[in-house]
């Protein structure tokens, strides 16, 4: 093809014939109403174990230390390892925005290292004879 039968950007895109007719979609029916009230779904550990990805030791010691974790409640008077997947969930995003804000903050020393300005100075003893 030539060079100045190409179209240009300035002109009209060359138009196809007809083709296959599209097929017509029916008329759809009105849409199902949408549930507003939250549903209240009960996990165990074994869920929450998959859920967060942490094991059910650390979920029992996240029980006992961490004040922002979920308070687990009894079901027909069995051992308290029920939740509500909503706490988790608000738990976990919680926990994401927390670290983010973190990541923002800038870098934060390691854990277990001192920094100089937290170390007092040394005085060096030097002997004089």
């Amino acid at each position: 093809m030539p060079l100045d039968t190409l179209p240009d950007a300035t002109q009209e895109p060359l138009k196809r014939g007809p083709g296959r007719p599209r097929k017509q979609r029916p008329a759809s029916p009105e849409p199902a109403p949408v549930d507003t009230e939250p549903r209240v779904i009960s996990i165990d550990r074994r869920v929450v174990k998959a859920v967060t990805g942490k094991s059910i030791s650390t979920i029992k010691r996240l029980e006992k230390s961490d004040p922002d974790w979920p308070t687990p409640f009894a079901i027909g008077g069995h051992a308290r390892n029920n939740y509500l997947l909503r706490d988790i969930e608000a738990y976990l995003l919680k926990k994401a925005a927390d670290a983010q804000a973190a990541a923002l903050a800038g870098p934060q020393p390691e854990r277990g290292t001192r920094t100089n300005q937290s170390r007092p100075a040394k005085a060096k003893a030097t002997e004089t004879a």
